[in-house]
Protein backbone atom coordinates (compact mmCIF):
# COMPACT_ATOMS: atom_id res chain seq x y z
CA UNK A 1 0.00 0.00 0.00
CA UNK A 2 0.97 3.63 -0.07
CA UNK A 3 2.63 5.37 2.31
CA UNK A 4 0.28 8.40 2.37
CA UNK A 5 -2.31 5.89 2.02
CA UNK A 6 -1.34 4.31 5.50
CA UNK A 7 -0.81 7.40 7.06
CA UNK A 8 -4.18 8.72 6.59
CA UNK A 9 -5.94 5.77 7.72
CA UNK A 10 -7.28 4.36 4.56
CA UNK A 11 -9.19 0.86 5.35
CA UNK A 12 -10.71 -0.30 1.69
CA UNK A 13 -13.37 2.57 1.75
CA UNK A 14 -14.34 2.87 -1.99
CA UNK A 15 -14.89 5.40 -3.35
CA UNK A 16 -12.15 7.87 -2.43
CA UNK A 17 -12.79 11.25 -3.22
CA UNK A 18 -10.17 13.59 -4.41
CA UNK A 19 -11.44 17.18 -4.93
CA UNK A 20 -8.42 19.41 -6.11
CA UNK A 21 -5.86 17.41 -6.32
CA UNK A 22 -2.84 19.22 -7.67
CA UNK A 23 -0.39 18.06 -9.96
CA UNK A 24 2.21 16.88 -8.47
CA UNK A 25 0.56 14.33 -6.58
CA UNK A 26 -0.92 12.62 -10.16
CA UNK A 27 1.36 9.45 -9.25
CA UNK A 28 -0.44 8.95 -5.93
CA UNK A 29 -3.69 9.49 -7.83
CA UNK A 30 -2.67 6.46 -9.92
CA UNK A 31 -1.86 4.26 -7.39
CA UNK A 32 -5.19 4.93 -5.51
CA UNK A 33 -6.84 4.16 -8.84
CA UNK A 34 -5.06 0.96 -8.92
CA UNK A 35 -6.38 0.16 -5.29
CA UNK A 36 -10.31 1.30 -5.63
CA UNK A 37 -11.91 3.86 -7.59
CA UNK A 38 -11.85 7.20 -7.38
CA UNK A 39 -13.78 10.10 -7.76
CA UNK A 40 -12.97 13.63 -8.33
CA UNK A 41 -16.96 15.65 -7.82
CA UNK A 42 -19.25 16.05 -4.49
CA UNK A 43 -21.52 14.83 -6.89
CA UNK A 44 -20.91 11.75 -7.38
CA UNK A 45 -21.05 10.22 -4.29
CA UNK A 46 -23.74 10.90 -2.14
CA UNK A 47 -22.10 9.89 1.14
CA UNK A 48 -18.41 10.01 1.54
CA UNK A 49 -16.56 7.60 3.44
CA UNK A 50 -12.87 8.58 2.49
CA UNK A 51 -12.11 12.45 0.94
CA UNK A 52 -9.02 14.35 0.53
CA UNK A 53 -9.79 17.97 -0.40
CA UNK A 54 -7.23 20.09 -1.31
CA UNK A 55 -7.95 23.58 -0.33
CA UNK A 56 -5.90 26.60 -0.99
CA UNK A 57 -8.87 29.51 0.29
CA UNK A 58 -11.18 29.82 3.46
CA UNK A 59 -14.16 29.72 0.40
CA UNK A 60 -12.82 26.69 -0.49
CA UNK A 61 -13.70 25.00 2.81
CA UNK A 62 -17.28 26.81 3.48
CA UNK A 63 -18.09 25.51 0.13
CA UNK A 64 -17.37 21.86 1.00
CA UNK A 65 -18.79 22.48 4.80
CA UNK A 66 -22.18 23.57 2.34
CA UNK A 67 -21.63 20.41 0.33
CA UNK A 68 -21.14 17.78 2.68
CA UNK A 69 -24.38 19.24 5.55
CA UNK A 70 -26.39 16.30 5.63
CA UNK A 71 -24.43 14.02 3.96
CA UNK A 72 -21.54 12.63 6.57
CA UNK A 73 -22.68 9.11 8.00
CA UNK A 74 -21.24 7.09 10.44
CA UNK A 75 -16.82 7.54 11.27
CA UNK A 76 -16.38 9.28 7.84
CA UNK A 77 -12.64 10.04 7.49
CA UNK A 78 -12.32 13.41 5.86
CA UNK A 79 -8.66 14.88 5.42
CA UNK A 80 -8.51 18.70 4.14
CA UNK A 81 -4.70 19.34 2.72
CA UNK A 82 -3.53 22.70 2.76
CA UNK A 83 -0.18 24.61 1.90
CA UNK A 84 2.31 24.23 4.29
CA UNK A 85 3.18 27.80 5.63
CA UNK A 86 6.85 27.31 4.62
CA UNK A 87 5.66 25.85 0.95
CA UNK A 88 7.09 27.82 -1.83
CA UNK A 89 4.96 26.81 -4.19
CA UNK A 90 1.50 27.60 -2.78
CA UNK A 91 -0.27 29.69 -0.33
CA UNK A 92 -3.04 30.24 1.81
CA UNK A 93 -5.67 32.52 3.69
CA UNK A 94 -5.66 29.86 6.59
CA UNK A 95 -4.03 27.88 8.59
CA UNK A 96 -3.53 24.63 10.81
CA UNK A 97 -5.69 26.87 13.68
CA UNK A 98 -7.71 29.15 11.81
CA UNK A 99 -10.43 28.84 9.22
CA UNK A 100 -12.21 25.76 9.71
CA UNK A 101 -14.93 27.09 11.85
CA UNK A 102 -17.71 26.09 8.74
CA UNK A 103 -16.61 22.42 9.54
CA UNK A 104 -17.73 22.96 13.34
CA UNK A 105 -21.43 23.74 12.14
CA UNK A 106 -21.30 20.03 11.20
CA UNK A 107 -20.15 18.90 14.16
CA UNK A 108 -16.46 18.10 13.16
CA UNK A 109 -13.48 18.67 15.07
CA UNK A 110 -9.57 18.40 13.85
CA UNK A 111 -7.91 15.11 15.13
CA UNK A 112 -4.78 14.44 13.14
CA UNK A 113 -2.30 16.24 11.32
CA UNK A 114 -0.02 14.77 8.73
CA UNK A 115 2.79 15.79 6.10
CA UNK A 116 2.01 14.90 2.94
CA UNK A 117 5.01 16.44 1.40
CA UNK A 118 7.19 19.34 1.17
CA UNK A 119 4.28 21.53 0.28
CA UNK A 120 1.31 20.54 1.52
CA UNK A 121 -0.46 19.15 5.63
CA UNK A 122 -3.30 17.57 6.00
CA UNK A 123 -5.83 18.09 8.73
CA UNK A 124 -8.00 14.66 9.68
CA UNK A 125 -11.95 16.61 10.46
CA UNK A 126 -14.00 13.83 12.54
CA UNK A 127 -17.57 13.95 14.05
CA UNK A 128 -17.16 14.36 17.53
CA UNK A 129 -19.66 11.03 18.56
CA UNK A 130 -16.42 9.22 17.03
CA UNK A 131 -13.97 10.99 19.07
CA UNK A 132 -12.76 9.16 22.38
CA UNK A 133 -11.26 11.49 23.90
CA UNK A 134 -11.42 15.24 23.54
CA UNK A 135 -8.92 17.53 26.16
CA UNK A 136 -8.97 20.33 23.64
CA UNK A 137 -10.53 23.29 25.83
CA UNK A 138 -9.36 26.06 23.43
CA UNK A 139 -10.11 25.88 19.73
CA UNK A 140 -12.99 23.65 19.60
CA UNK A 141 -14.85 24.20 16.51
CA UNK A 142 -18.36 22.73 16.84
CA UNK A 143 -20.71 23.08 19.92
CA UNK A 144 -20.24 19.38 20.64
CA UNK A 145 -16.89 19.79 21.01
CA UNK A 146 -17.14 22.30 23.53
CA UNK A 147 -19.46 20.35 25.53
CA UNK A 148 -17.12 16.88 25.28
CA UNK A 149 -13.79 18.47 26.05
CA UNK A 150 -15.77 19.88 29.28
CA UNK A 151 -15.84 16.38 30.42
Amino acid sequence: MHQLLKKLNYKDQSPILLLNLPPELAAFEKYVQTVTKVVHNLDEVEKPQFALFFVTQLQEIEHIAQALQGRLEGDTILWFVYPKGTSKRYKCNFNRDTGWASLGSLGLEGVRMVAVNEDWSALRMRRVEYIKVLTRKFGTLSEEGKVKSEK
